[in-house]
């Protein structure tokens, strides 16, 4: 992205201001230190950090994530009878890309902690008859020590992630996660993952409109980033895996047909449809999401 030095040099300025504030205090994170030792989990969230989590809209760039799933699913509609969203998270992404699957159909969440699906299935009311497909939760299991989606091999139509592979802390844990998926899609089975870009360093987020924060749009710093759980475990933990990383791990995962592209976000799709006065502020210019599409072979 062509962003001039000042601007680096003050956004640089402003992480060191943020990162010297917060010397000395615990951060929150992903995985508390204690349980992660305890059980060599990716990703899990103690009770309070769930209760946040679950608090973001979908909007800002979890709303073009979804539209870019969807998107690139909707060809495939009438052969998607199960869908896997893999880290559903509180169901945000899971509610959003619903509409990939046939009406007659079942969508399932899996994520790696409990507390979070237990919000997720709080949070999702069951589909009128006839207008959507069904819309379950299960938690990731840990087997022989490692994480497993608790569905059989071969099962699946179709496998969506949205802004969730930057979460996994080491690269093992990553390809591990992306072996699952493969090994529960049936051959042909579409995949569809919207990951962070690799392009983008987590200053340049400053000069995107990023979800929990809708004044995001209008502002020229992005200090507030600390003040809540989502946007520290943001600003501390979150890692851009390369494309051709990715790539790789999905092929060998038993993926073809591999697409990994970087797309605007279109024009008509406003950030905030609760604020469709708001529009995007650099993302029709500059991809913040990474979007890999394949087949299963």
């Amino acid at each position: 992205m062509a962003f001039s030095s000042a601007f680096r040099r003050a956004a640089r300025a402003v992480t060191r201001i943020i990162r010297a504030a917060t010397i000395g205090r615990e951060p929150l994170t992903r995985t508390p230190p204690s349980r992660a030792n305890d059980n060599g989990l990716s990703v899990t969230f103690t009770h309070q950090q769930a209760a946040e989590y679950a608090t973001i809209a979908l909007e800002g760039q979890y709303l073009l994530a979804a539209y870019l799933v969807n998107t690139s699913l909707a060809p495939h509609k009438q052969s998607i009878n199960l869908l896997v969203d893999f880290g559903s998270g509180a169901g945000k992404s899971t509610r959003a890309i619903a509409p990939s699957a046939r009406p007659d159909g079942r969508v399932i969440g899996v994520d790696i902690s409990e507390e979070i699906i237990d919000k997720a299935r709080a949070l999702t009311a069951p589909p009128e008859p006839g207008k959507g497909p069904a819309i379950e939760y299960r938690h990731i299991n840990k087997v022989n020590g490692r994480e497993t989606i608790p569905i059989d091999d071969g099962a699946v139509d179709a496998v969506s992630t949205t802004i969730v592979l930057q979460e996994f802390q080491s690269e093992p844990l990553l390809r591990n996660a992306l072996m699952e998926m493969g090994r529960i899609a049936k051959p042909g089975a579409k995949l569809a993952a919207a990951c962070v870009s690799d392009l983008i360093t987590t200053e340049d987020y400053t000069t995107f409109t990023y979800a929990p924060f809708p004044d995001n749009a209008t502002r020229s710093d992005n200090v507030r980033k600390c003040t809540s759980t989502v946007s520290r475990i943001v600003w501390e933990n979150d890692r851009h895996w390369s494309k051709d990383m990715l790539v790789d791990a999905f092929r060998k995962a038993g993926w073809t047909d591999i697409k990994a592209e970087y797309p605007l976000a279109p024009e008509t799709l406003r950030p905030f449809p609760t604020r469709p006065e708001v529009p995007w502020k650099d993302e029709t210019r500059a991809a913040p999401l990474l979007l890999i599409t394949a087949t299963k072979g």
